[in-house]
């Protein structure tokens, strides 16, 4: 199983668009973990590179999502 690997491991995606692959990340980084100390813990590990403001903007959105969604 891959998941316990990423645990506190730092992410970078240089070309992150709309965050597909971050959003990915951030779900099976979440799913490694129980507290919500923790899972900020993980948020804070991922980083992504975008010069589109838009999707930025569209990015950080997808991954709120996933994190809020994963705290209910």
């Amino acid at each position: 199983m891959i998941t316990p690997l990423l645990k506190g491991l730092k992410i970078l995606e240089p070309s992150a668009g709309e965050g597909a692959f971050l959003i990915e990340i951030l779900r099976r980084k979440l799913n490694s973990v129980n507290t919500v100390a923790d899972m900020l813990s993980e948020l804070k590990t991922i980083y992504g590179i975008e010069i589109d403001s838009e999707n930025v903007a569209t990015a950080r959105r997808n991954m709120l999502e996933v994190f809020y969604e994963d705290r209910k």
